[in-house]
């Protein structure tokens, strides 16, 4: 509770990016992918994953968990740094975000950095922080960002490491080490002795550099000459995945067959037959007190803490991040068709597929429910698999698919229709039908597959020769551009409402109805050109996934939503609807639920007196409640935050309480068609020392209220900000 209302306090108090009142997302990644990006900070330890970030508490091991839903500008997160003001920076696949005091703040390649694709994060001894990107280095003095690139003197403008040693930064490219003193560059590289110029990962102690290869071992430079040490030298392997000093000046590596660690003057190393996980290792660090944190390629975080072994990890999440396709169905799960597999939510639980009926699934690209809560699933190699009453059976070409290859699925009554790359298969439960090329089907791959209100079929093919076919009445008709399509790519086709379908194509969607073609591009204010998925709200508003983001038309404009406003990922595969009207996003970087708030729900407001308020003054505080809905028990919560980011709540004994939320009001019955309001529900006259409002700045107070049955939030939390001046 107390994180929910600091975020929404300070969007509002700092005016940050924050969802629309009337909705609220929510994003699920897999973390367990832990990259080449752990950080220690006192008594915690932060993980970058492909599915966010990670901050766990070691004394207690509760963690938290942040991604674009919480501001990170992206989930894909490739390193970290601790800045001079105890800030944590994120370097990402979108660009580098900074984390203070709980709130977060983002920079991309609009504002800024040379690229969006950050890949180190490095703090230097002034306080700057830098940026190694895929096109280049960017420094921030706190005043202004300069970059600097292969025109300045830089060996190679992708830069995957950064490291300082004597004064001097060095950074790790695949052309060698670039050296800057301050003032001009120097490349390292084979011809200076280095074994290799694909360089992967820098650290260094006091007055010692050591350069981590892609195959070739460790090198260590101490100012004047390079000294290489391999696996003869007692490292366990050459591919240096990761390097990291601790604050003893030992200096540890992860490479393809365990860790090394370097004690001066050789190196210690570890295997999965001393106890380390028998996985891929991709980073480590290490702390003063000896513990030692390795992040593995799908396990989470192996530590050895304490002198105990133990995983951080979550078991309970999406089987990887690049999502297909998602489903809800009739008994309320949501299914996911994953890169690798499945994964099942139900009721907060989580259930994960990699093999089924003895079978690998591999990649899922469609999933459908049939009659009696059957689930079938199309998948790129395996043909299709079905799910009836727990028991799973895999059907393929052997048993009359037309490929082992299916894009889409469709039921048309007990009917399921079946888009593979070789044409359409139409199963009744004992044998397939198909339609081919042979039969006239104008393309092979069927990717994108409808059922009218009326019974017709209709499909498309994403291909530059594609364009949308009917099938009505045995008869097969060919709409194409020069029917009025914007283009023959069709990537996504809706015909759920009477007289409407509409079509997504890779330069833009279309409405077909009575009226004819209308297309909706860039011009008309669509996010991105490829539309992948379209579906409707609860108040018959289109949502349009694309490669770019989501669109939301309400027939009128359109409203975006990407990885800057909470979504998982830009690249948006599938969306739907679920049976409580929220809408589920499939992306490669994870899925999104965008939960929205009903007219019929309970509201809260809060409001001060005036915005500015000078010592010898008192703000008032006034809340209203209305309930147009049923009569429920609520929790009502009261805040104040402070410019610093203190948090108190005020209790029902009239009492502030500093960092410990309690509620206002605890279970009250709201009637159905109720409105309250509190004015003032409480008064505090300046200066107060408790809750302490004394220094000037903004100050806001907040109201949430949360369902005292399920202690689910209603809405969003409501903010009043005001000024404190001298």
């Amino acid at each position: 509770m107390r994180r929910f209302l600091v975020a929404v306090l300070l969007a509002g108090i700092l005016g940050l990016p924050s969802c629309s009142p009337a909705m609220k997302l929510e994003t699920f990644t897999n973390i367990n992918v832990i990259t080449k990006a752990i950080l220690v900070d006192g008594p915690f330890v932060w993980a970058g994953t492909d599915g966010g970030l990670v901050r766990w508490c070691m004394p207690n091991g509760s963690s938290d968990r942040f991604t674009t839903s919480e501001g990170l500008a992206s989930n894909h997160v490739f390193s970290l740094a601790l800045d001079l003001s105890a800030g944590v920076w994120v370097g990402t696949f979108g660009g580098a975000s900074r984390n203070y005091r709980e709130t977060w703040s983002s920079f991309d390649d609009n504002s800024r950095l040379i690229s969006p694709r950050v890949e180190a994060v490095f703090t230097s001894s002034d306080g700057s922080v830098w940026f190694g990107t895929a096109g280049g280095v960017t420094v921030f003095d706190w005043e202004g960002f300069k970059s600097y690139t292969v025109q300045d003197g830089l060996a190679d403008n992708w830069v995957k490491d950064i490291t300082e040693c004597a004064g001097a930064l060095y950074f790790a490219t695949g052309n060698g080490v670039s050296v800057y003193d301050g003032s001009s560059w120097q490349r390292m590289s084979t011809a200076d002795g280095l074994p290799s110029n694909d360089i992967s990962c820098l650290t260094a102690t006091a007055n010692r550099v050591f350069i981590g290869t892609h195959g070739s071992g460790v090198c260590l430079f101490d100012g004047s000459a390079l000294r290489l040490f391999t696996s003869d030298d007692g490292i366990e392997g050459s591919v240096i995945a990761d390097l990291s000093a601790d604050p003893r000046g030992y200096v540890w590596a992860t490479t393809e067959r365990g860790v090394s660690v370097w004690t001066d003057p050789g190196w210690l190393s570890f295997n999965y037959l001393d106890g380390l996980p028998n996985d891929q290792l991709l980073s480590i660090a290490a702390d003063a007190d000896g513990n030692v944190y390795v992040g593995t390629a799908a396990n989470g975080l192996w530590c050895w803490y304490q002198g105990n072994a133990f995983f951080l990890a979550s078991p309970e999440s999406l089987l990887d991040n690049q999502v297909h396709c998602v489903t809800p169905t009739s008994d309320g799960s949501i299914w996911f068709g994953c890169e690798e597999g499945l994964s099942v939510k139900t009721d907060g639980l989580w259930q994960s597929y990699r093999d089924v009926a003895g079978k690998p699934l591999g990649k899922v690209n469609a999933i459908v429910e049939a009659t009696g809560g059957q689930v079938w699933l199309g998948t790129d190699l395996a043909g299709l698999a079905h799910f009836d009453a727990g028991h799973w059976s895999l059907l393929n070409s052997d048993d009359g698919l037309c490929s082992n290859t299916v894009h889409s699925l469709a039921i048309l009554g007990d009917i399921l229709l079946a888009g593979t790359d070789e044409g359409l298969s139409a199963y009744d439960g004992a044998r397939f039908y198909s339609l081919t090329a042979d039969d006239g089907l104008p393309f092979a791959s069927i990717d994108a597959l409808a059922i009218d209100p009326e019974g017709r079929i209709l499909m498309g093919n994403h291909s530059t020769e594609g364009g949308l076919v009917v099938l009505s009445s045995s008869q097969l008709t060919h709409y194409t551009v020069d029917d009025g399509l914007p283009s023959n790519g069709i990537y996504s086709i809706n015909a759920d409402r009477d007289s409407v379908v509409w079509i997504g194509t890779n330069l833009g969607a279309v409405r077909w109805d009575a009226e004819g073609i209308t297309t909706f591009g860039k011009a008309e204010g669509l996010v991105n050109f490829v539309v992948t998925a379209i579906t409707y709200d609860p108040s018959g508003d289109v949502w349009l996934a694309t490669a770019g983001g989501v669109s939301h038309y309400d027939g009128k404009c359109f409203e975006n939503f990407t990885q800057a406003e909470g979504i998982a990922d830009n690249r948006v595969q599938d969306i739907t609807q679920g049976d409580h009207g929220d809408l589920w996003l499939a992306t490669l970087g994870g899925a999104t639920r965008i939960q929205f708030a009903s007219a019929a729900e309970p509201q809260i407001d809060v409001s001060v007196s005036k915005p500015s308020y000078k010592p010898g003054e008192t703000v008032s505080c006034s809340v209203s409640l209305s309930n147009p809905g049923q009569t429920r028990p609520l929790d009502i919560y009261i805040g104040l935050i402070t410019p610093n980011g203190v948090l108190y709540s005020f209790t029902a004994e009239g009492r502030w309480l500093k960092d410990d939320v309690r509620p206002w009001s605890q279970a009250i019955t709201i009637p159905s068609r109720a409105n309250m309001v509190m004015d003032p529900l409480v008064s505090i006259h300046l200066p107060s020392y408790y809750p302490l409002i004394v220094e000037p700045g903004s100050y806001a107070f907040a109201a949430a209220i949360s369902d005292a049955s399920t202690s689910q939030f209603i809405g969003a939390a409501t903010v009043a900000t005001f000024q404190v001046t001298d």
